[in-house]
Formats: structure tokens, C-alpha cells, sequence
């Protein structure tokens, strides 16, 4: 009798054991998901805000030393600086050439101040010297391509080209400083280098750098800022503050930099959870690398309620998975307490993939592209690099609407993947920009590959819900020969120039330039 009990309970037990232990996972696995879920929500916000500082960087570098070097050819008479005519040529090559800049002033010892500026799609020139018995400004309208389209000369001379009165010694070496346009909206960045032969300004629409880090953000509903200590120089996502209620906690954002929902600050680099507006928001601040003359902070916000998708996605998957693991340990009484944890696939997806292309991020682009560059170096092998933009992108979502253009994006994504190897690399670094990696391709072949890739896009038209829709696109080329010694950033920034090339060439085209090596 009592050993009919014993077994009686001894079989309950095991009956009882497997579904209790399904049950303990499926409880553990809720709590693990939420614990996933706050480390990934960290996680991305963390990488898109280094991401974005990174992009800033890549952004303001070139305006730095093209500021430096204008400095130095015109104070040193590198660009025979003794002829009016050179150094209007000299700073109009260079305006052309620097495609983020919107003004040159050169600033000489003597009072002579010589101007060149964007003007839609001409360059216009100013030349005063206030040493002559009668002063004068002569301007000279010019087209892109540097031709002489009218001239004028009035007397007087040009005013002080410097909105922010830097001093001498805040500009000897080189400075920089934010002001704010005549229309009293727009921030202007001014560059600053001075040498013996005067002072060199740069000016740069800040609006600009906005959209350039604005198209690349964590999360559809993040708020990008970026910071000079407790000034606040750009917000990247106007649209959304717009959106917000009025005298909301979000609303006021871009006047509080330094204290987001009064917790975050732009001081250093890391990671705050916040209550804004009763709704909780991972935020991130993260210093703009690499440029000593600035000291500036990128601040992200994201609210937790843009990563609880995939994560309600992935509760419900749970639920029907542990339901048929219960029957099953029922039937086989196994254990089955470590499958609590799973789904990891499409976590570690989500972290490497754009979420709307499916193409690999940047990061992960950059991270495998530098490996295959190196092996094929190892090797003696080619490598082919390509940088691919939608012509006029932001035209087409202002005529179709957003919706439109990302399925325009995600289409041309599409074709592009499916036309090339499966060994190659193809990813969106932001916006519609891509980028592709041809393991094994010389120039020939990589222009060839590019060739055949514009006309995979150009052929026929998108299907979009507004209609069919023509896009073209303009793609820069580059390559390493066997026996080059280029690193994987030397390749891509070919390819990248390439790209600004065919912009400037009048888009819808493929651009191919060899590899400047750097070592």
C-alpha cells in the first residue's frame, strides 16, 4: 500500500516536473525578454548617438583642413596671392571643390578682403582694397564651372567679413564658432585659420549638418540635438519638436540641451533612462570625436515605446511556443528549461541590419569591410568599393510623401542586392546613401558592376502606393590594385569623392577614380 503511494507520487512528480519546468521558463523568459529589451533599447540608442558623432565628425574634418589650407596658400603665396584674378580662381576652385561650404573670405594684413559665396547655381565674388585712392567693391558673378557670367564695381570698401569678432589670438592657429544668420534662424559655423598673409573664414550652413545626422537616428521617433557645452547648435529632427503639444516636456527640448527631462546632460558620454511627458525615453550623450577645435556633444533620445514592436513580437511567439513545448514535455518528459532563452537570431538581426532595407548598417559594414580588404590585400586580390545615392531623394519625398520614399529606398535596395554576389557587401550608412564592398573586382569590373546596377534601378519604374515612380540614381566607383597597400577607409572615400563627382557632373551617372594611397 504504501509503496503504490510512493510510486503513485513518484509519477505525479515526473507527470508535474516537466510542465513546471516549462512553466519556470516561460516566467524566467518574460523577465529575460524585458531585461534583453532594456539593453538592446541602451544598446541602439548608444551606437546610432556614437554613429551620429562619428558622421559629424566625417562631416566638419574636411571644412577644417580645407579652412588650413586656404590659410596657408593664400598667406604663403601658394595661390599666387599677389594677382586679384588667381585668388578669386584660387577661392572659387576651392568653394567648387568643398561642397559642404558656403562662403570663403580671405582677410590680408593690409585691409584687402576678397569673397566668394554659393549662390543657388552661381558663384559670386567680392574684391575690395581700401589702400587704393579710390576704394571700390567689384562683384563678379560667376558660374559653377568658374566662368564670368556679369561684373560690377561700386565704390566703398567690403565690410569685416567676421560675424563673431574672434580675436587675433583666438584665430592664430585655427577656431571655430557658432553665430546666427541675418534671418535670425539659421546658425551659421564659421572656420577660422590666420597666418602671416591674414585670416581665412569658412562658413557653413548648420542647417545642413541637421539633415545630414538627421536622416541617420536610432529609432522612427528619436530626437537628435547637438551641443557646444550648454548652447545648443543643431537639432536634427525639427519636425518631430513641431509635432509635440505645446508646453510639452518634449516640445521644449531644443532649449534645454543641457538637461533632458532634467536628467541628461551633454557633459560626457553616457547612457540615462528618463520620464518625459509620462512616457519613459532612453537617452545618450556622446562627444564628437577627432577635431580639437570643437567641443561638441551629441544628445539622442528615444522613447522605449519605438522598441515595443518587435519585443510584443517576439511575447507573443513565446506564448505559442511554450504552449506546444508543454504538450511536448508531456509526451517525451525532457527537459526543456533551456529553451527559455532564445529568439537570439533576430536580436543579433536587428543590431546589424537597417531595419526598413534589411542591408547591413554601418557599423557591421565597416566591421566586415575592413576584414575583407585586409585579406585581399593578404592575398593580392582586388577589391572594388561603390557609394550609391538617389538622385534628388528629398524631392521625391516632398512630391510622394515619406511612406513613398521609403518603399522607393527599400525597392532600390532590393534590385541592388539582388544584382550582385552573395560574397559581396552591400549596406545603408544613412539615408539613401549605400555602399557596396566587390571581393575580387579591379576598376574595370567595379565600374561594370555599377554600371549594371544603375540600370537594374533606372530600367523600370518603383511600384509605390501613389503610383508607379521613375528614380535614377549617381554611383561612385573605386578599386585596389593586387598590390595595393590602401586600408578599407582609403577605398570607400574613393569611391565617396567618385560619388560627389557624378553629383556635380549633373547625377544620373557612374563616376570611377583610382585609390589615393595613404600609406
Amino acid at each position: 500500500m504504501i509503496r503504490t503511494r510512493v510510486t503513485s507520487l513518484l509519477v505525479a512528480i515526473l507527470a508535474i516536473l516537466p510542465l513546471a519546468i516549462v512553466w519556470f521558463a516561460y516566467v524566467s523568459s518574460g523577465t529575460t525578454l524585458e531585461k534583453t529589451k532594456e539593453l538592446y533599447a541602451r544598446q541602439t540608442v548608444r551606437d546610432a548617438t556614437e554613429d551620429i558623432a562619428d558622421l559629424a565628425t566625417e562631416y566638419l574634418t574636411p571644412l577644417v583642413a580645407t579652412t588650413g589650407l586656404a590659410a596657408r596658400q593664400l598667406g604663403g603665396g601658394g595661390a599666387d596671392s599677389s594677382t586679384a584674378d588667381a585668388i578669386e580662381t584660387y577661392l572659387s576652385t576651392t568653394l567648387a571643390t568643398s561642397p559642404r561650404t558656403d562662403a570663403i573670405t580671405w582677410l590680408r594684413p593690409d585691409g584687402a578682403i576678397y569673397e566668394i559665396r554659393q549662390d543657388g547655381s552661381r558663384l559670386v565674388t567680392n574684391h575690395s582694397d581700401p589702400n587704393t585712392e579710390e576704394p571700390a567693391i567689384t562683384t563678379r558673378w560667376r558660374s559653377e564651372a568658374g566662368a564670368v557670367l556679369a561684373e560690377t564695381t561700386v565704390p566703398g570698401v567690403l565690410e569685416n567679413p567676421n560675424p563673431l569678432l574672434l580675436t587675433e589670438s583666438q584665430v592664430n592657429a585655427s577656431a571655430a564658432a557658432v553665430s546666427t544668420a541675418s534671418d535670425g534662424t539659421t546658425p551659421i559655423l564659421t572656420l577660422a585659420a590666420t597666418t602671416d598673409g591674414g585670416t581665412v573664414f569658412v562658413e557653413v550652413d548648420l542647417a545642413d549638418l541637421g539633415r545630414f545626422i538627421g536622416e541617420y537616428t536610432p529609432t522612427a521617433s528619436s530626437r537628435v540635438f547637438v551641443a557646444d557645452g550648454t548652447e545648443l547648435i543643431v537639432h536634427a529632427r525639427p519636425e518631430l519638436i513641431d509635432r509635440a503639444p505645446a508646453g510639452s516636456e518634449v516640445a521644449l527640448l531644443p532649449d534645454r540641451p543641457t538637461a533632458v527631462g532634467g536628467a541628461l546632460t551633454t557633459g560626457g558620454d553616457g547612457w540615462q533612462e528618463l520620464t518625459i511627458d509620462e512616457a519613459i525615453y532612453h537617452g545618450v550623450s556622446w562627444g564628437i570625436p577627432g577635431i580639437d577645435e570643437f567641443d561638441w556633444t551629441v544628445v539622442a533620445i528615444a522613447p522605449e515605446d519605438d522598441f515595443s514592436p518587435q519585443f510584443d513580437s517576439l511575447r507573443r511567439t513565446d506564448t505559442l511556443y511554450f504552449g506546444a513545448l508543454a504538450i511536448l514535455s508531456i509526451l517525451l518528459a525532457i527537459p526543456l528549461a533551456r529553451m527559455a532563452v532564445r529568439d537570439v537570431g533576430s536580436l543579433h538581426t536587428a543590431a546589424h541590419r537597417d531595419s526598413l532595407t534589411g542591408l547591413l548598417n554601418r557599423r557591421t559594414f565597416e566591421k566586415h569591410g575592413a576584414t575583407m580588404v585586409a585579406n585581399a590585400r593578404r592575398r593580392r586580390r582586388s577589391v572594388g568599393a561603390l557609394m550609391v545615392d538617389i538622385d534628388h531623394f528629398k524631392d521625391l519625398n516632398d512630391t510622394y510623401g515619406h511612406h513613398a520614399g521609403d518603399e522607393i529606398l527599400e525597392a532600390v535596395a532590393g534590385r541592388i542586392s539582388h544584382s550582385v554576389a552573395k560574397t559581396d557587401l552591400v549596406a545603408r550608412l544613412g539615408g539613401d546613401e549605400l555602399a557596396l564592398l566587390l571581393d575580387g573586382a579591379d576598376l574595370a569590373a567595379t565600374r561594370s558592376v555599377a554600371a549594371r546596377l544603375k540600370n537594374a534601378v533606372t530600367a523600370t519604374p518603383i511600384s509605390t502606393h501613389r503610383g508607379p515612380v521613375y528614380v535614377t540614381v549617381s554611383i561612385g566607383a573605386s578599386a585596389t590594385d593586387t598590390m595595393d597597400r590602401a586600408r578599407f577607409e582609403d577605398v570607400l572615400k574613393a569611391a565617396d569623392r567618385a560619388l560627389y563627382a557624378s553629383k556635380r557632373a549633373g547625377r544620373d551617372r557612374v563616376t570611377a577614380v583610382e585609390v589615393v594611397r595613404t600609406h
